[in-house]
């Protein structure tokens, strides 16, 4: 009895010793969102949108290609939310389009099927790295324009 007991306690204490040693799950690889800060203006108001609500929303990563103004093409990683997650989370359902607002009062406008495509992305990485930008925040439309991947997005007027 006291050497079934023993086997019992010595098989329970290696298999609790593995399962603490086994490290992070990879299935719950959610990313580390930076804190910032987001305004959403819409006619019935504006709304905070941080990234705390983010972590709450499901992220995604796109790969988009730009052509900068010398005509070279650069493809990229970006992960963060769906812009259209976005703004269903604030309230946001009829409109035609959206205004995106940078800190250095850059912006660039989306018609109402880019803002709601599924590749839409709302970034705070970039190829597997933080945005270093303040906020670090950058849009990127997948099939939008090089122009409109807006960086250190601050504000999205919807209308």
């Amino acid at each position: 009895m006291k050497k079934t007991t023993l086997a019992v306690l010595l098989v329970a204490l290696l298999a609790l010793t593995a399962a603490c040693s086994a490290g992070p799950d990879p299935q719950n690889t959610s990313p580390s969102i930076p804190e910032w800060t987001l305004t959403v203006v819409m006619s019935s108001g504006e709304e905070q949108f941080r990234s705390k609500d983010a972590a709450a929303l499901t992220p995604v990563t796109v790969e988009a290609a730009t052509k900068n103004k010398n005509g070279e093409i650069s493809t990229n990683t970006y992960t963060g939310v769906k812009l259209a997650d976005i703004l269903r989370a604030v309230g946001v359902s009829d409109f035609s389009g959206v205004t995106v607002y940078a800190s250095d009062g850059f912006s660039a406008d989306y018609d109402q099927g880019l803002a709601m495509a599924d590749d839409t992305v709302l970034a705070w990485e970039k190829d597997g790295e933080v945005i270093h930008d303040d906020p670090p925040l950058q849009m990127a439309p997948t099939q939008g324009a090089g122009n409109q991947f807006v960086k250190s997005v601050t504000k999205i007027a919807v209308y």
